[in-house]
């Protein structure tokens, strides 16, 4: 149960000091300067309870720009733009981040990213295939719009990628399958 700016104006009156000149009740005048207070005492509240949701990154709204400072991001290889919702899971994902290099590790990182149902398979020794079944970009080459060097069909999910060349072993490689 939250207070209201009346719970406020209550206090406010009953912390007046006793006597002549303090009545009670308060005169209009009197009254409608402690409701101004006590409207203002109310924001105040609602502000320092929203700090609980800002102090999480996984609720954070307001606070958002500071949460991505302190992780290091964005990230200078994504340039595509992303929601508030993508932002605060990239914060999560890199909060989470303990490094690895299994095919756990990658997996449950990709999830952090908010890509359900990857699949790691071990090519050869520090080769690994990212299997990625999720809603991704899809560029397909087009006469006259493309230019030489072009792919035919790009399937670009610029955010895992670059998040997962960054955190992978120097040692391997990741092809990454986007299952058309």
């Amino acid at each position: 149960m939250s207070a209201t700016a009346g719970d406020y104006l209550n206090v406010l009156i009953h912390l007046l000091p006793r006597g002549d000149a303090w009545p009670r009740p308060p005169r209009p005048n009197l009254r409608g300067v402690l409701a101004g207070f006590a409207a203002s005492i109310l924001r105040v509240d609602q502000r320092a309870s929203g700090l609980i949701n800002e102090a999480d990154p996984r609720t954070t709204a307001d606070l958002l720009p500071e949460w991505e400072t302190a992780t290091g991001l964005p990230d200078p290889c994504v340039t595509e733009a992303q929601n508030a919702a993508q932002r605060r899971q990239s914060v999560v994902a890199r909060l989470r981040a303990t490094g690895g290099a299994s095919a756990a590790y990658f997996i449950g990182v990709c999830a952090d990213l908010g890509y359900e149902g990857v699949t790691v398979d071990e090519v050869s020794p520090h080769v690994w295939r990212l299997n990625i079944h999720a809603a991704t970009t899809v560029t397909y080459f087009r006469a006259g719009a493309g230019t030489a060097g072009d792919k035919l069909i790009d399937y670009a999910a610029q955010v895992i990628e670059c998040y997962i060349n960054r955190i992978k072993p120097a040692h391997s490689r990741v092809i990454y399958n986007y299952g058309v």
